[in-house]
């Protein structure tokens, strides 16, 4: 199934590009039909946000339409589950001369920080990206970089490879039921869990786990002492 968004013709000052939408595992299409987010950002100035209804099916790609000549990164937010932060987003460069682009998880990673820098409006002419989503996806957890650094150091043009490194992680045990859980992180495998308590590691931060055939949301928030602060499973039911 192919959705259309928009259109252009041949002296539009717009090009129409195909994006390939991620697979997401069989047993969590139930969960992720319905609003996902699309947002698109690059040079210009140019950002666009927009609400994506998939909630009778999640298509197999769908057309956009997007300067011309213009370097943009494209980010594909999947609908949250409860109240909290949702899954990370898939992520593509969409290059000036592309017609087409395949958004993946683990690009997400740092797609998300080029995208955020053009929505600062920050000065990025010359910024060799697609270096810098090389080596973001050299990384074995590219979602364990510090994001945030990363983008005050292109903000100050003073990006060195070194900074593109995975936060430490923590070890902890969670509390879970027996079932298949997936992490808010689509990129890494899901955990099975036969027996509690689940030793794991995970760096400083909130994330969850999510058991789609028992519909239960755990919670979990590290901080940098390697103390974990987690939330009962909660029935999404």
């Amino acid at each position: 199934m192919l959705i259309l968004l928009s259109g252009c013709s041949l002296f539009s000052p717009e090009r129409e590009i195909f994006l390939k939408v991620p697979s997401v595992p069989k047993d969590l299409i139930g969960a992720l039909a319905g609003s996902w987010t699309l947002e698109l950002a690059g040079e210009e100035r140019f950002y666009s946000n927009r609400t994506l209804d998939w909630s009778s099916g999640i298509p197999d790609s769908l057309k956009i339409s997007c300067p011309r000549e213009t370097e943009i990164f494209v980010l594909l937010y999947p609908p949250s589950l409860g109240a909290g932060p949702g899954f990370f987003p898939a992520g593509a460069r969409i290059g000036p001369e592309d017609s087409r682009g395949s958004p993946d998880f683990r690009d997400g990673a740092g797609v998300s920080v080029l995208s955020l820098i053009f929505k600062k409006n920050v000065p990025a002419r010359g910024f060799n990206s697609l270096r810098f989503l090389r080596e973001m996806r050299s990384l074995d957890k590219p979602w364990q970089a510090d994001r945030e650094r990363l983008v005050r150091q292109i903000q100050r043009k003073a990006m060195r490879s070194w900074y593109i490194r995975e936060q430490p992680s923590f070890e902890i045990s969670l509390q879970l039921p027996e079932g298949l859980w997936y992490q808010n992180n689509l990129s890494l495998a899901p955990l099975p869990v036969s027996s509690s308590p689940v030793h794991l590691e995970l760096p400083r931060g909130y994330c969850f786990f999510y058991c789609p055939a028992r519909a239960l949301l755990a919670e979990v928030q590290v901080d940098g002492s390697s103390q974990c602060i987690s939330s009962s499973p909660a029935s999404l039911r």
